[in-house]
């Protein structure tokens, strides 16, 4: 099963890409952070939900998994 690991990562919304950051990770909960460093950044943090396969949380109406494309 593959968990979160701290880094960023990249995603996709349709068309559009989404690069976030995960900046801490707990047992239970992960800090995510999109827009780092821009006007608009946010970050939260979510509980994790785990399906067996994967970990995934929802953050502003996306859903994050843990199996992402890692970029660093």
């Amino acid at each position: 099963m593959k968990k979160f690991e701290i880094g960023t990562y990249r995603t996709y919304l349709g068309e559009t890409e989404a690069i976030y950051h995960v900046e801490k990770v707990t047992e239970k909960t992960v800090v995510i952070t999109i827009h780092k460093g821009g006007k608009y950044e946010k970050t939260k943090r979510c509980k994790i939900v785990d399906n067996g396969i994967n970990q995934y949380c929802e953050f502003e109406g996306i859903f994050f998994e843990s199996d992402n494309d890692k970029i660093a």
